[in-house]
């Protein structure tokens, strides 16, 4: 399997330790999957945080964050060539558009790879095979990505805080969907926005050629710069893949970013200094109680159920 998942995550190892710990418990070979986290911390105490993560998930990649764009445009390029980043790619990458255009016309990507985006509030609630997704993807060229995060069940927007029209999806086997996002309309919302960070599945040779000639420093901008390339993508990438019912979703909960002025639930007990002190106290989200649950949409607020940690062992 040919898939690299990358998952967010700064200052959030309570809600990071969710993202892994139910990921583990749903998807059902992950073990296969190639799981790598790009993680800041502002703290001295988040880092320590983060170390017991590294410790609970061994076969998990942690990188500490340097220098955001550079980390992640290295970790596709290794991902894809099974080599480390030379001295020149890392320099090339540092210095922005114009030589990440260089870089990118001299990597060499090689075999076709895949990259799952994630980040650090997703919770997975059903079961599912990565292995499946690139399948998907390998029938289906026309297909831009395979998002997690989508479904029949996804009929609210909680972004602009509006319901959504789920446009005509077909079914393609083994539960999965494809629809023609180009198409969707305008009042699709989340089905209208094909290109994200929290949950979807792309080609590498696709996004790389145009993520190694933008500007980013995280997330939110990687995203922004995405999300306006979408236009390139119209004609030859009309279709994008969905299961049909979302096997995982965002939990809005709080915020660690001051670039966008997403909508939250900003509950004080769920706030990340009050998650880092139930963290430290030896609790973690109980992933097992959201099996099965069905979210409204991509991002639905919900309330933590926790349980006494009684093991370091990976997923557990």
């Amino acid at each position: 399997m040919e898939i690299l998942a990358v998952i967010f995550s700064r200052d959030r190892a309570m809600q990071l330790d969710a993202t892994l710990r139910s990921l583990f418990l749903h998807c059902r070979d992950a073990n296969d999957a190639r799981i790598s986290v790009i993680y800041k911390t502002t703290t001295h105490a988040h880092r320590r945080r983060y170390d017991q993560l590294k410790k609970s998930y061994c076969s998990v990649n942690f990188i500490e964050q340097t220098n955001f764009r550079r980390d992640l445009l290295e970790l596709l390029v290794e991902h894809c060539t099974q080599h480390p980043v030379s001295a020149f790619r890392r320099w090339s990458m540092e210095l922005g558009p114009v030589m990440g255009r260089l870089c990118s016309l001299r990597t060499g990507l090689g075999r076709e790879c895949f990259v799952l985006f994630l980040v650090d509030d997703n919770l997975f609630v059903r079961d599912f095979h990565l292995r499946e997704v690139q399948e998907m993807l390998e029938a289906n060229p026309r297909a831009l990505g395979f998002s997690l995060r989508l479904g029949t069940n996804t009929r609210y927007c909680y972004p602009l805080d509006r319901t959504q029209v789920v446009p005509p999806l077909t079914y393609v086997g083994g539960g999965v969907m494809i629809y023609n996002w180009a198409d969707a309309g305008d009042s699709a919302y989340d089905f209208g926005y094909p290109l994200e960070v929290s949950s979807s599945t792309y080609r590498v040779s696709e996004v790389f050629p145009f993520l190694s000639g933008l500007a980013f420093e995280n997330p939110n901008t990687l995203e922004g710069g995405m999300a306006a390339n979408v236009e390139r993508f119209r004609s030859s990438k009309p279709d994008l893949l969905c299961y049909e019912r979302s096997v995982t979703f965002c939990t809005p909960l709080n915020r660690v970013q001051t670039v966008w002025d997403n909508r939250i639930a900003n509950a004080p007990e769920y706030s990340t200094e009050r998650l880092a002190e139930i963290f430290d106290e030896g609790h973690r989200i109980d992933v097992e109680a959201y099996s099965g649950f069905v979210p409204n949409g991509c991002h639905e607020e919900v309330r933590l159920a926790f349980r006494k940690r009684v093991t370091d062992s990976q997923g557990a």
